[in-house]
């Protein structure tokens, strides 16, 4: 493992994470059918390149809610074009509900306008980490996550915009759980904010499950990897557990390609 990271740098790149993993962070939504509340909140998740298709990847449960008939129809990801709200067109589902792992494709030209009208992109598949399981024995025990809680999105349904503040939140691995394979992180009720300031409290991570979590490589061009998908855990508990984004590239390239 690489020596220890000084917390001056941490904050620093907490910040530098927090800007360049903020446009592939999106929050998933569903139709509820109930006249002045249509919009329901389910989760964080994450836009992928993966060979030049575009993907949401998220964690199982998040979809739970909706039917695996409905998913393309009700799932909603909106994003903000010019000064109406848009929705991706979605195509493809795949559903592993064991691994707790959800893929849903989007039609390209519904991606690339997208892309091209508001500060949203995908994350290409080259920054993929290759080896998840093994970055805490070989590399470093810092991990990067950053996602939506379900108390940080409002939904003004007279106006039908959708308000939402991200949760960027710095931790260190505890261990690589063998039996399951889930990589297990720290969670604590209070950190420190990106100022340095101790004491700083956290929200609960309740509506964070689907968000991507990253490794940190010192000195590349690009010092931040895909590690894998936050699934479940809360800071009571004192742990959250994240999906190896290995994981999820061979439901992709089985269900896929």
């Amino acid at each position: 493992m690489e020596k220890i990271i000084e917390q001056a740098e941490l904050l620093q790149k907490t910040v530098e994470c927090k800007e360049w993993s903020g446009p592939i962070l999106t929050r998933v939504f569903n139709k509820t059918g109930v006249p002045g509340f249509e919009l329901g909140s389910l989760g964080s998740a994450g836009f992928l390149k993966y060979q030049d298709r575009y993907f949401l990847v998220t964690a199982s449960h998040v979809l739970s809610l909706v039917s695996e008939e409905e998913r393309l129809t009700d799932v909603v990801i909106p994003y903000q074009y010019g000064i109406e709200t848009k929705y991706l067109t979605l195509i493809k589902h795949v559903d592993d509900k064991e691994s707790d792992i959800a893929v849903i494709e989007i039609d390209p030209q519904s991606a690339r306008l997208m892309e091209q009208e508001n500060r949203k992109c995908f994350l290409d598949h080259t920054l993929i980490d290759e080896d998840p399981l093994g970055y805490f024995d070989k590399i470093s025990d810092v991990v990067f996550l950053h996602g939506i809680t379900g108390e940080e999105t409002n939904i003004n349904y007279e106006d039908f915009i959708v308000e939402m503040e991200t949760t960027p939140y710095t931790t260190f691995i505890e261990r690589v759980d063998d039996a399951s394979k889930r990589i297990v992180l720290l969670a604590g009720t209070d950190g420190i904010n990106e100022f340095g300031q101790h004491g700083h409290k956290l929200p609960t991570f309740n509506g964070m499950s689907g968000s991507f979590a990253y490794s940190y490589r010192r000195d590349t061009e690009t010092p931040f990897r895909l590690l894998g998908i936050l699934s479940n855990g809360n800071k009571e508990a004192g742990f959250l557990w994240v999906i190896p984004f290995n994981e999820v590239a061979e439901l992709i390239e089985k269900e896929f390609f």
